[in-house]
């Protein structure tokens, strides 16, 4: 047992638009944190958090959670991550539950999640800490959680776009490689895909394996059609240019464009998130390259 167990209230910000776009609603949101304390170097953190969460349907107008196989039963994911005032970002992005599907939300549903423990006494300052939390239309999130930690080391990052079609562009908002306690390396992008005119995804559609016809059809010819986001890879190098890793995101985010050319009034947002063991690798990561590219499918 904890020789010390005190639980103190966080502070947190929601991102009640990017919510809303979604459908969602939060709440009597409510975050804490749990220290426990064994003994001089026997400290540890855990944030835990509760809401209510609500989803709205009717106000889930513009949608993304249609690939090219099938429409997707679950809603979009609410995502979060613990903060510093005085650092910034203490861990990567994480789902704050596992998705769910439009028929649990029938009703407002209480739901609670706990990101995971660290370590380290006096490194977990109630004043200076909030949760933010928020939601997106696609996520690519390697794994269930990623620890917060107050020792990060940066590593040299870079963000180059290949992509000559313009129908689905990726505008990178946010993007980070981050050593975490010298273990892992945790790779970050936040980005908002720009969709370009009717004719430009058309386009982009027409270079597409989806598309069978003559490549002279004109727009006005189809119905709905579908257009493929960029490609997104994560390639890790060591000092000398040698490639230890590389990792392809999967690219299941599709624009559907409807009939006579009615393309998506909203932007789809999305968020990535890689991680690599450092002991995996075949020598010392020194950079990391995020690669943007035309789909292939």
């Amino acid at each position: 047992m904890a020789e010390n167990k005190r639980i103190t209230p966080l502070n947190f910000e929601i991102d009640e638009v990017g919510l809303s776009v979604l459908g969602w609603e939060i709440s009597n949101f409510q975050a804490r944190l749990v220290k426990e304390d064994y003994g001089p170097r026997q400290v540890f953190y855990r944030v835990a958090a509760s809401a209510q969460v609500h989803f709205h349907a009717n106000d889930w107008q513009v949608r993304y959670d249609a690939t090219n196989l099938s429409e997707s039963d679950y809603l979009p994911s609410i995502v979060w991550q613990l903060r510093s005032r005085s650092r910034g970002a203490l861990m990567s992005y994480q789902e704050v539950i596992l998705p769910l599907k439009k028929r649990e939300l029938r009703v407002p549903k209480m739901v609670s999640a706990s990101m995971e423990l660290w370590q380290g006494k006096g490194k977990g300052d109630p004043e200076d800490l909030y949760v933010w939390i928020g939601g997106v239309d696609w996520e690519e999130i390697d794994g269930w959680h990623s620890r917060p930690s107050f020792n990060w080391r940066d590593m040299p990052c870079e963000v180059v776009d290949y992509t000559t079609l313009r129908g689905v562009t990726m505008d990178v908002k946010e993007h980070s490689a981050l050593v975490r306690d010298g273990k892992r390396l945790e790779v970050s992008v936040r980005a908002i895909h720009s969709l370009g005119s009717a004719e430009d995804l058309f386009a982009a559609y027409k270079d597409s394996e989806e598309f069978y016809g003559d490549s002279d059809a004109r727009l006005d010819q189809y119905g709905d059609f579908v257009a493929q986001a960029p490609d997104v890879f994560v390639d890790v190098f060591d000092a000398t240019g040698f490639l230890l890793d590389q990792r392809e995101t999967s690219n299941y985010r599709w624009v559907t464009v409807g009939n006579g050319g009615a393309v998506p009034k909203r932007n789809p947002s999305f968020i990535q998130v890689v991680s690599f063991d450092l002991q995996d690798f075949s020598g010392d990561p020194a950079r990391v390259v995020i690669r943007i590219q035309d789909a292939v499918t």
